[in-house]
């Protein structure tokens, strides 16, 4: 029984809870994976004899009709319900919120979210783990959290993340490239990107190979950090070391710069900073910071 969310136990079922929803989603459509590095969206045809999945410009009236078993996702990255067949003759339904020309990254991350609740909903040994965690409000946020990761595997799998790595180290620039990797290469379809700035440096910080954080700063002010050791946070002041890289850039006018820094902590870390402009002017800062004493395989 699992009893502290923040716990190295409670985060490792999480990720093998997750881990074994992506092979269940292979075993039940082989090209799944396929289908979330090229178009996420393809999901919701290729996955229509499971379950029914649709688009709506306002989830309200699903919010009003659903069912006591109803899963309602709501927040910076979800916009989503998911309604399980209670009887023989019903069929699952995800509902996600999105209109054409809405930014993807939302809908593909909540489509893959809905289908997390959905796979655990319909497979024994997933459901028989959610109930073994513990209490009953406890359980909903370990489902609720495998299918965050679940979707973050599947957005960025492993072999696709490493294979951006050239045989490098993950720095700022990996994050960018990642990110512009999931752009669509036609003019019109430019609102077409597969994963968000945030999905990435959340995903980003399970690679570093030393304890360490990947921050994303929307100007200059914290969207979100993942630490290596699972942590997250979502608001609250600069780290000293990001600020000193962004003020650093600001001077010498480059999009990116990597090197050395000497933590007023006493650590040597190797940071690394590079930009990334999105719609409207916004400036983003993808930031990764590494403590090179010691690697976490140690």
């Amino acid at each position: 029984m699992l009893d502290a969310r923040n716990s190295a136990d409670y985060q490792h079922a999480v990720i093998e809870q997750a881990q074994d929803m992506i092979a269940l989603a292979q075993s039940r459509h082989a090209d799944f994976l396929d289908d979330c590095l090229s178009d996420p969206g393809k999901i919701k045809r290729t996955w229509k004899n499971d379950v029914t999945i649709t688009y709506k410009h306002a989830l309200l009236d699903d919010f009003q009709q659903h069912n006591d078993s109803t899963i309602i996702d709501h927040g910076t990255d979800l916009l989503g319900l998911y309604i399980p067949a209670l009887g023989p003759n019903e069929k699952h339904l995800i509902t996600v919120q999105y209109r054409y020309g809405d930014f993807t990254p939302r809908r593909n991350f909540t489509l893959l979210h809905e289908l997390g609740h959905y796979l655990q909903w319909t497979d024994d040994n997933l459901a028989n783990r959610i109930i073994a965690t513990s209490t009953l409000n406890f359980n909903k946020r370990f489902e609720e959290d495998a299918c965050n990761r679940f979707a973050s595997f599947a957005l960025l799998p492993t072999h696709y993340v490493q294979k951006c790595t050239h045989g490098g180290v993950v720095d700022a620039d990996l994050a960018a490239r990642l990110y512009d990797e999931g752009r669509s290469k036609d003019p019109q379809n430019k609102h077409l990107i597969r994963v968000s700035r945030p999905v990435i440096a959340r995903r980003l910080a399970e690679f570093l190979d030393f304890t360490g954080t990947v921050a994303l700063v929307t100007n200059d002010k914290l969207t979100v950090r993942a630490h290596s050791n699972g942590q997250i946070d979502y608001d609250g002041e600069l780290l000293s070391e990001e600020r000193q890289l962004i003020d650093d850039l600001n001077a010498t006018r480059k999009s990116a710069m990597a090197g050395m820094l000497a933590s007023p902590r006493g650590n040597n870390i190797f940071a690394s900073i590079t930009t990334s402009y999105g719609r409207r002017g916004m400036r983003y800062r993808f930031i990764v910071l590494q403590q090179v004493e010691k690697p976490l395989s140690e």
